[in-house]
């Protein structure tokens, strides 16, 4: 009987999260596309059919714009699917296209977020005493959606750039950590593969197994599977691939058009105070809260928390990340993490909860 409320329970909170992100996908297209003079739908396919990705040519842009045509797989794929949906159903039909397919991309990352929660509590649980089992799973499902849409809706608040990259990007690290932890290689391979067509900042992903597995040792054969996704980004980039030894074409030390940098906190007192704003919401309130859970989590003492320090370093590599190639503003390209930042935030809500500190270490 319990576990049949349980997979109601599921269902239910599966509905939730679609439908959220479905009117979120929705809204972003309605924001970011409205214009007096063109249907919004109108707009938005248009628009995506101008940007021409798969220009080969490096280009000059001073705002790294062209470093996009290293996505063009991606962008062609679901251009595909747009024009179809277009050919059916009218300009209305590629905007739906466009929610649906991104709220099934976020439904799919809690999904998989949610699996990853699941595996890591049962991974931090002292065989003397299983936490795990002192939990309520319809709890844990509850909590795990809250943190989830909170972080989800946080980072998509109003005007925001990189939604289609971000979603995406976030679903390849739900579902490589979940190779991860289930030692998948070749679905690891495959996931990072098209991470990388999505956005160069998956070559980071190949990191997340030498932190939580390491290397193969006794098999080094299987050690090539990490040569697949640098194999087909090169193959899939060759035309363009000189480009990404051009000045300015990944990164830049520059001031970016109509973005804030870290310049901004030499412009003067009203510089200063903005770029310290641009940290505090884009940075501070984001980071904070995980940092405060692994450093909780890992004073528990009876509890393996190897798996937490593993997931803390993780988003340690992602915030530097963002801090060298993203401008200060760019909020929505943290959503990427909350696979990460949901499973930590989780774990620590659960154990406040749970009251985990109260409770004594086992006798050996």
């Amino acid at each position: 009987m319990k576990r049949n409320s349980n997979l109601t329970l599921q269902i239910i909170i599966i509905g939730i999260v679609f439908f959220v992100a479905l009117s979120a996908s929705r809204n972003y297209l309605e924001v970011s596309y409205s214009n007096k003079e063109v249907y919004t739908y109108e707009n938005f396919y248009l628009s995506n059919l101008e940007r021409r990705l798969d220009n080969t040519e490096c280009g000059n842009s001073v705002d790294l714009a062209d470093r996009h045509k290293l996505r063009w797989v991606m962008w062609k794929t679901k251009t595909q699917i747009y024009k179809i949906a277009k050919e059916f159903f009218g300009f209305a039909g590629a905007g739906a296209a466009f929610a649906i397919i991104h709220a099934l991309i976020i439904t799919f990352t809690y999904w998989y977020t949610q699996q990853n929660l699941f595996y890591c509590l049962k991974s931090i649980s002292n065989r003397k005493l299983d936490i795990s089992t002192n939990i309520d799973k319809s709890g844990t499902i509850v909590v795990s959606a809250i943190v989830f849409l909170t972080l989800f809706l946080y980072s998509f608040n109003g005007h925001v750039g990189e939604f289609d990259y971000s979603t995406t990007e976030a679903l390849c690290i739900s579902i490589a950590l979940y190779s991860v932890l289930n030692k998948r290689i070749l679905l690891f391979s495959i996931v990072t593969s098209v991470a990388i067509l999505n956005r160069e900042s998956g070559f980071l992903l190949l990191s997340l197994w030498v932190i939580f597995n390491g290397i193969f040792v006794s098999k080094l054969y299987k050690n090539l599977y990490f040569l697949l996704p640098p194999f087909v980004f090169i193959i899939a980039n060759f035309p363009i691939f000189s480009c990404l030894f051009q000045d300015k074409f990944l990164v830049s030390a520059d001031k970016l058009p109509g973005q804030i940098t870290f310049h901004i906190l030499f412009d003067g007192l009203w510089g200063f105070i903005r770029g310290i704003l641009a940290i505090l919401f884009n940075y501070i309130i984001i980071f904070l809260p995980p940092y405060i859970a692994y450093k909780w989590l890992s004073n528990i003492n009876f509890i393996d928390s190897t798996i937490i320090k593993k997931i803390m370093l993780v988003i340690g590599l992602y915030m530097a990340l963002f801090i060298v190639a993203t401008p200060l503003q760019h909020m929505s390209v943290k959503f990427i993490m909350a696979p990460l930042i949901s499973v930590l935030l989780s774990i620590y809500i659960l154990g406040m909860i749970g009251k985990w500190k109260d409770i004594q270490k086992p006798i050996n």
